[in-house]
């Protein structure tokens, strides 16, 4: 029993560890995916208004400043272009994943295209259930514990009797001698 016991204690430890496990899950869910898709364009069209501005300051170039300014901001967007090549690289893998993930779930994806990452609101939502009722199961079993305990009381010596034998009467029906 025992054993029972300390199976069942790590096994509700497991469950109720998944909701930090899967703390990504509940980042996501908070996500907007067009606010996402609309922010990646945004520094891709910030990348495209340095390079026209790089332009326009090489067809008036006047100042060596203006050389080193140029220079800089070259080698920047150099950088910046190739981060955000990965960015959307990235970006449009993590949708067809969750397209996948959302069509292996719901079965009809048309229903679920308008918002993509509903799946991850679903989760975060059934981790908040589970933790709940992880936390119920727990009070419930230390509950029982506690009441086991109490229904089966041992002695640590059972061959030392107690120096009150009147109080420990097992069955209660015994009399208190006066001396």
């Amino acid at each position: 029993m025992p054993d029972d016991i300390e199976s069942r204690k790590r096994g509700l430890e497991v469950v109720a560890s998944l909701g930090g496990q899967l703390m990504n899950v509940k980042k996501a869910a908070a996500m907007d995916s067009d606010s996402l898709s609309t922010d990646v364009a945004k520094i891709a069209s910030g990348i495209t208004k340095i390079n026209e501005v790089l332009m326009l300051n090489e067809e008036n170039q006047v100042i060596k400043n203006d050389k080193r300014f140029a220079d800089s901001m070259n080698a920047f967007l150099k950088k910046a272009e190739i981060e955000i090549i990965r960015i959307q690289s990235r970006e449009s893998n993590a949708f067809t994943k969750v397209k996948e993930l959302t069509e292996y779930f719901h079965g009809n994806l048309s229903k679920e295209e308008a918002h993509p990452f509903r799946i991850f609101t679903i989760v975060r939502e059934f981790l908040g259930v589970l933790d709940q009722v992880c936390k119920e199961v727990g009070k419930i079993n230390e509950r029982t514990i506690m009441s086991t305990v109490r229904q089966f009381p041992t002695t640590v010596n059972p061959a030392v009797h107690s120096p009150f034998p009147e109080f420990s009467a097992a069955d209660g029906n015994e009399s208190v001698t006066e001396s």
